[in-house]
């Protein structure tokens, strides 16, 4: 004899279902939007270009091209470095 399973003993949908749902379709149309902006900015260049006088906030970003502050201190007056590219 097969016993058919009582419907107090197998979970239902709680109320979390309903957040969950939504954040999952927020993540999806976030994620869309930043897409779609990453592309704007691959073909579009003068969308996000930054002009002679640089960011609004003047940071030294050499540490994340793994410079130290003394190989930065040896560039070039141009920003770039003095050995030739290969």
């Amino acid at each position: 004899m097969t016993e058919s399973p009582d419907a107090s003993s197998s979970p239902g949908i709680t109320g979390w279902a309903g957040w969950v749902a939504f954040a999952g379709t927020m993540l999806i149309a976030l994620g869309s939007f930043q897409a779609i902006e990453g592309l704007v900015a691959l073909f579009h260049n003068s969308l996000y270009l930054v002009g002679p006088e640089g960011f609004v906030v003047n940071l030294d970003y050499d540490a994340w091209a793994g410079r130290t502050s003394s190989s930065a201190s040896s560039r070039s007056p141009s920003g770039s470095d003095s050995s030739p590219a290969t």
